[in-house]
């Protein structure tokens, strides 16, 4: 059985979350005495017993003995009935309740000083109490501070079992140790190991017995007649040394596989980071490594293979051998760097990052300059600024057009500045501009302040928290108690973006596509109206990548509850290209999204194989 467990120790270390199934396995094949070889000369459980009792009744007739003041665990105990034991054990071996192989020392109120261990002080990895448990005077005891325990005792917390907060008092204290009564107390008797019972009670086996007897759901415990009443697999006490013996070697096998694996994938996101470092600190310092276009055109249809061949690198980063050097890099260590999805999403950043610095399509000389687009778009505004109707709003009572915030602030705010040289983060392509996002939108508000209303579904109400994953489900997003002429304004339509100012979501954004009902967005939502004459997606990619983050995170005001106001996000700098450019950026972008979400499906797959493989493993064993 061993050979065959330390066999699939590579299976383990590929399968995702194979080191802590082999650590399950480990402990189950122990506690059914499949881990070490049975001795014929080990006494018997049986005897053990005998022992146990003997010892049980010098405690009880010893003068200080806690078990004659009434111990929880000294009430009589119901016989074990067959269809209670979970599986049969060897020859040797007896199933007992727990409360038959161990006493607890009593309960007192601290009269001088004493060392509080409470669950905090519990490292549920390692067993172990913390070193720098409290001290405490008489007088600060915590009400909970009542469970005497001593050196070889075992603790469990029975608050939030699945925790793991088990350990065992391996030293001495002084002052004396006082336990939290959120533990189970368990000094088991000479003739039983405490670390046997550590590693039963960190098992599958007992793991299920407490999910199945625990009560509550947010905050599940088990009481202690409940745990006390649980049964316990007692086996020979040399046997018992024995299988400690081997549990420890191998859970030391285990860790230092899981060493290995977080070193091993530590290095390969490490060596990802810095070849994308080296990409992009290159290109923003030689803009001439960027693609330009000399007469190749670049293919509309994609292929997987077009991050990975070399036609593709010398396209993109044509001009500059150090840029080169770093691409080269990623293609030829392409399969095994992105094989954790870590990288991939580091993957997806540099390519927003590659695309708002002009590295990621060709620039082309024919298109129009940035400064016929920002003509139009200053026409377009003051076009809509004289009219007496807002565009594509198709309702009336908006006024005050020019006002670029709007909702419970009140805010409008002035031009703004010309942007200096040195607010620039990069040199940008020729034909390209630095503006600030107000200068591509219609207007940027705040949102509408009203209280969702479920009965009420004739103007909806979209909220931050309708918006999941760049989604939103109009049918579960509640109404208001507006009418449709009062909100005429804060009504959403196509290409739309709304982002978020306030709390663990700030910044985020969404894209309103195929909206097909009457909705407002609430007021902790800041509305962007991009120009017709913008690309929409490409200002809505900006909002996903690096530069759009650093700026925003710069801005945001508070720490507990971070918020970003419309002025704040109407000054955030973009790297405006040309509109046709903005088009073959956006479509380079999808195509490459795509091979992202690809290479995403085939991780799972491949971890999805793995620990299927696994599973196999295990059930053979």
């Amino acid at each position: 059985m061993m050979e065959l467990l330390q066999q699939h120790f590579d299976t383990a270390f590929a399968a995702p979350d194979g080191i802590k199934k082999l650590r399950e396995l480990i402990l189950t094949l122990a506690m059914q005495g499949k881990l070490v070889a049975q001795d014929p000369n080990d006494p018997p459980a049986s005897e053990l017993l005998k022992q146990i009792e003997a010892e049980k009744q010098r405690l009880h007739a010893s003068p200080s003995s806690p078990r004659r003041r009434g111990s929880s665990q000294s009430k009589p105990l119901p016989p074990i009935r067959p269809e209670e034991m979970p599986y049969e054990l060897p020859q040797g071996w007896e199933w007992v309740r727990i409360n038959e192989i161990c006493h607890d020392w009593g309960q007192k109120i601290p009269n001088a000083k004493f060392t509080y261990i409470d669950v905090g002080a519990i490292d549920n990895k390692l067993g172990t109490i913390s070193p720098s448990t409290q001290i405490l005077d008489a007088t600060d005891a915590p009400s909970r501070a009542r469970k005497i325990v001593k050196q070889g005792t075992v603790i469990y917390s029975t608050v939030r079992p699945y925790l793991l907060n088990i350990a065992i008092l391996e030293n001495e204290y002084d002052p004396e140790p006082i336990a939290s009564t959120a533990f189970a107390v368990l000094h088991p008797f000479a003739s039983v190991s405490a670390r046997f019972i550590y590693h039963y009670l960190r098992s599958p086996i007992f793991i299920r017995y407490v999910e199945n007897t625990q009560k509550g759901v947010a905050y599940p415990a088990i009481n202690d007649g409940d745990f006390f009443n649980g049964l316990f697999p007692l086996s020979p006490l040399p046997e018992q040394h024995r299988i400690v013996a081997k549990i420890d070697q191998l859970m030391a096998k285990c860790n230092e596989l899981e060493a290995l694996r977080k070193a091993r994938e530590e290095k390969r996101r490490t060596v990802h980071a810095a070849a994308i470092k080296q990409l992009l600190d290159t290109t923003s310092s030689f803009p001439q490594a960027c693609p330009r276009a000399d007469g190749e055109q670049e293919s509309s249809s994609s292929k997987e293979s077009d991050l990975r061949s070399p036609s593709t690198r010398e396209q993109t980063y044509r001009g500059d051998g150090v840029s080169a050097h770093g691409w080269n890099f990623i293609q030829q260590h392409f399969d095994e760097l992105y094989t954790v999805k870590e990288n991939v999403a580091e993957l997806r950043k540099t390519i927003l990052q590659l695309a708002v610095m002009g590295c990621l399509v060709p620039q082309d000389p024919n298109d129009p300059p940035v400064s016929e687009l920002l003509k139009q778009i200053e026409a377009e505004k003051q076009r809509l600024h004289a009219s007496s109707s807002p565009r594509r709003r198709g309702s009336s009572g908006l006024k005050d057009l020019d006002s670029r915030f709007r909702g419970n602030d009140g805010i409008k705010t002035k031009s703004l500045p010309p942007i200096k040289p040195e607010e620039v983060p990069y040199e940008l392509p020729k034909g390209w501009e630095w503006v600030s996002l107000e200068d591509v939108s219609e207007k940027i508000h705040y949102g509408y302040t009203a209280s969702a209303d479920h009965s009420n579904q004739k103007v909806r109400l979209l909220r931050i928290t309708d918006i999941q994953d760049n989604k939103v489900d109009w049918e579960t997003v509640p109404g208001c108690n507006a009418r449709k002429e009062e909100v005429a304004q804060y009504l959403l339509a196509d290409n739309d973006i709304l982002i978020a100012r306030t709390g663990g979501t700030v910044g985020k954004s969404f894209l309103v596509k195929g909206i097909n009902v009457d909705a407002v967005f609430a007021s902790y939502l800041i509305r962007v109206v991009p120009s017709i004459h913008m690309d929409v997606r490409y200002i809505k990619y900006f909002a996903e990548g690096p530069l759009y983050w650093r700026q925003l995170y710069a801005a945001c005001s508070g720490t507990g509850q971070p918020n970003v106001n419309g002025t704040s996000l109407s000054q955030l700098l973009l790297a405006l290209p040309p509109l046709p450019e903005q088009h073959r950026i956006v479509a380079k972008i999808d195509q490459l999204m795509a091979l992202c979400d690809r290479l995403e499906q085939q991780i799972d797959a491949a971890t999805g194989k793995q620990t299927e493989l696994l599973n196999a493993v295990m059930a053979a064993v």
